[in-house]
């Protein structure tokens, strides 16, 4: 490649690339591929959606299952484990799709979810809970296949509008899921030996969501390829102001890594959280009596007889907050009042990590249970600052800013995404055990004391950062780096 190549010239290289090494067995019509995306995207919405459904339920049914002593701790056990199995079958199912056909590989997920959903259905012990979810975490890798997938075959100037339709269908699965089981709180009949009420339905939609998904793709797309190496990286050596001479930039990027699993453990912190506070302080639960006893003895008069249902629609209440946040993140640049110049201020990033942060710090003082007496008004504010808000800020921006410091640092951009997505993974494995260990000790008071102390620690991290969070800003390359998220 000779030296006076500009950038697109390489990303036209690249897309070239992505359409040679696809194989013999490829799908190159753009209509099938189409396809392929929407039948990911429909994979990206079910492990979402299977996930979220059994949220509102999942505590009081550990409690409907005798697990009084330590219910909240054993749902952090639970959810881990969820999230311990998604990062061994992304592991193990990348390298296998490398061997035999995708296809394969998507329908051993999608059995794995049947099965380990099933078993939660049909559950009557925490102990066939625990391997039902980690078998439906195994399944949950689909979304890493599809991510991989859409990395080596999609040419890198499509690749960008591909992976957000894969985060739209998980956000829009964060709704519906609690929608759902929300919905199915009312349900209560049995059929053949199969019970289906408020804890067990979610498992039985779930399983037969995977099985569906498992049917088409039998019927349409028996044929997706191995998986391809990725692209190979952009020569930066021969762009100006790129590679030789440019540092790697190794110190922005470890502050981002610790940054994005900070805001990390705090949504799962509240996931995790959420249905054991709204038990303890509210009295939502499912016993319909007009005085409800809960596990730890206390007695709540007048109780909500579906503390399924108002835990649904709270999980719901987040998940469309969260959705037009992240609209709101896409969009906001383009207004007048920040593209002045007409181009995005090189403080904008940051200042909004910042302003992330704040909101964040702001829902924990909201949500405290100031002198052991917490309104439901004031929770729920507190969990929309905290979560779906502050959360959506911090991590987009997060993300925004590394996904061009990686570009900038002149190392392999796949490497460094990598890093992130590692450090996201750690945070949802020890986060619920974390919470669910304090919850155990000292309720929602300690949850978020220790919240707001790490955020505020982390908040003086950024700030002290703040020098070396910069970035060029050079489209072509950026547009890169997103594209391989």
């Amino acid at each position: 490649m000779e030296d006076n190549v500009d950038d697109t010239d390489q990303l036209l290289e690249l897309d070239e690339y992505a359409y040679e090494n696809q194989g013999a067995t490829a799908l190159s019509c753009e209509t099938n591929r189409k396809a392929i995306l929407i039948y990911f995207v429909f994979l990206c919405y079910l492990a979402s959606a299977g996930y979220t459904i059994t949220l509102p339920s999942m505590y009081l049914f550990l409690q409907e299952l005798g697990v009084c002593d330590s219910t909240a701790f054993i749902l952090g056990v639970i959810i881990c484990l969820y999230s311990l199995g998604q990062v061994l079958s992304t592991v193990l199912l990348g390298r296998l799709a490398k061997r035999i056909s995708l296809s394969y590989c998507i329908l051993l997920a999608l059995l794995c979810d049947v099965v380990g959903n099933i078993l939660y259905a049909q559950a009557s012990s925490v102990w066939m809970i625990v391997p039902g979810r980690l078998l439906a975490g195994l399944g949950a890798g689909n979304v890493a296949l599809a991510r991989r997938y859409i990395s080596s075959t999609f040419p890198p100037l499509s690749r960008t509008s591909a992976t957000s339709y894969l985060a739209n269908a998980q956000a829009i699965g964060f709704i519906c899921g609690p929608a759902l089981g929300a919905i199915v709180s009312f349900v209560d009949f049995e059929v053949i030996a199969m019970q289906f009420n408020a804890f067990t339905t979610p498992g039985y939609i779930a399983a037969l969501s995977s099985l569906f998904a498992a049917l088409a793709l039998a019927l349409f797309f028996r044929q997706l390829p191995k998986l391809q190496g990725p692209a190979p990286v952009l020569d930066r050596t021969s762009v100006d102001n790129y590679g030789a001479k440019k540092a790697v930039q190794r110190k922005g990027i470890y502050v981002l890594l610790f940054v994005f699993f900070i805001v990390t453990q705090v949504f799962v912190t509240i996931e995790t959280t959420l249905t054991p506070t709204t038990a303890h302080y509210f009295g939502w639960t499912a016993q319909n009596s007009d005085i409800a006893e809960d596990c730890d003895g206390n007695t709540h008069t007048d109780p909500h007889e579906n503390g399924v249902l108002f835990n649904g629609l709270l999980f719901m209440m987040m998940g469309i907050t969260a959705f037009i946040s992240l609209s709101a993140m896409s969009h906001y640049k383009k207004l007048p009042m920040f593209n002045a110049s007409g181009a995005p201020s090189p403080y904008l990033d940051r200042g909004m990590l910042i302003v992330g942060w704040i909101i964040m710090l702001g829902g924990c003082l909201v949500a405290f249970p100031w002198a052991s007496d917490l309104a439901v008004w004031r929770f729920v504010l507190g969990i929309e600052l905290m979560g779906p808000l502050g959360y959506c800020i911090g991590q987009v921006t997060a993300l925004s800013i590394y996904s061009k410091i990686i570009v900038d640092s002149g190392d392999d951009p796949t490497k460094l995404m990598g890093w992130i997505s590692l450090a996201g993974s750690i945070a949802r494995i020890t986060g619920p055990l974390i919470a669910g260990g304090l919850f155990w000790a000292d309720r929602v008071n300690l949850v978020i004391t220790v919240m707001f102390n790490v955020l505020a620690a982390s908040f003086a991290v950024v700030l002290f950062s703040w020098r070396i969070l910069t970035h060029e800003q050079e489209a072509p390359l950026a547009a890169y780096a997103a594209s391989i998220q």
